[in-house]
């Protein structure tokens, strides 16, 4: 038999998809894209339209501490502070509801924000590129590309550069690159380059990420895009656009494969990555 605290979670979350269910999808062609959007349907179509949906809410640790670096960071935001114990139920709805617009964090969490954001701050690099002479912070951009209406805001820009601040477990160069990489950083400044040129007719000349670690010490990296990285990233970033066009086209929103796939072990051997177990151990550590 279920507890009482675990009936009450089940009927919120019924009603949760209750609500769901009957609300109206939101026509993606009434939205500008943003580069979120973009790498979505990258990942699917099924993805991209998800990603325009209000129900489609993918808050995580990491998401949440790097907006939360961000409003420290910047102070272009205000921060609220959540005292309850878990984001779920009533009482967190009605919190999150009654504080809409502005980034909640735990007492920890915002400890931490404060710590990262003067790393950030010491780095004397890093300074310069966010906070020198006639840079622009998270400026928001209405432009368009291919006929469609798209939406940027860089984190800065300034005369001859852009730069994204990113939160990381690992600021190692090395590291970094291939992590970056996989999570389309190099194309979301290239997406962002376009976006520059579209508002002031010209592009950056240069192209930078500050990457901070998210646990002490909080190091600091600042990375400088290659101009090949930029064309590559550039060019992936179009074909993203125009997967969204056509899906937008046609009506048709597919998931990874409309057929059947083969699922295959290779003969020789190989580690087993009980992936779920790794990351739940790394949400209680973060949680500490």
């Amino acid at each position: 038999m279920m507890d009482v605290e675990t009936e009450e979670m089940t009927a919120e979350l019924a009603e949760e998809l209750a609500a769901n269910n009957t609300r109206r999808a939101v026509d993606t062609k009434t939205m500008p894209a943003r580069f979120g959007n973009l790498k979505a349907v990258g990942q699917s179509p099924a993805h991209g339209f998800a990603s325009f949906q209000s129900a489609f809410d993918p808050e995580t640790l990491a998401l949440r501490m790097g907006s939360g670096l961000h409003a420290v960071l910047f102070e272009d935001r205000p921060v609220i502070m959540w005292t309850g114990k878990v984001r779920n139920g009533k009482v967190w709805q009605a919190f999150k509801d009654q504080h809409s617009g502005k980034i909640i964090l735990s007492a920890k969490e915002y400890a931490r924000a404060q710590e990262i954001a003067a790393a950030v701050r010491r780095h004397p690099i890093a300074a310069n590129l966010l906070f020198g002479p006639d840079t622009i912070r998270e400026h928001t951009i209405m432009w368009e590309q291919l006929g469609r209406s798209r939406r940027s805001t860089p984190d800065v820009r300034g005369p001859y550069h852009v730069c994204e601040l990113k939160s990381t477990r690992c600021a190692e160069p090395s590291k970094f690159n291939r992590d970056g990489a996989f999570r389309a950083y190099h194309v979301q400044l290239a997406d962002q380059c376009l976006a520059i040129e579209a508002e002031t007719g010209k592009r950056p000349e240069e192209a930078y990420i500050v990457a901070v670690e998210s646990v002490r010490p909080y190091a600091v990296t600042v990375l400088q895009l290659t101009e090949q990285t930029l064309r590559k990233g550039e060019h992936l970033a179009r074909l993203w656009l125009e997967r969204l066009i056509s899906c937008e086209r046609s009506g048709l929103w597919p998931g990874y494969t409309e057929q059947i796939e083969v699922f295959d072990v290779p003969d020789d051997g190989f580690d087993l990555a009980f992936v779920d177990e790794i990351e739940e151990v790394q949400a209680w550590k973060e949680r500490e």
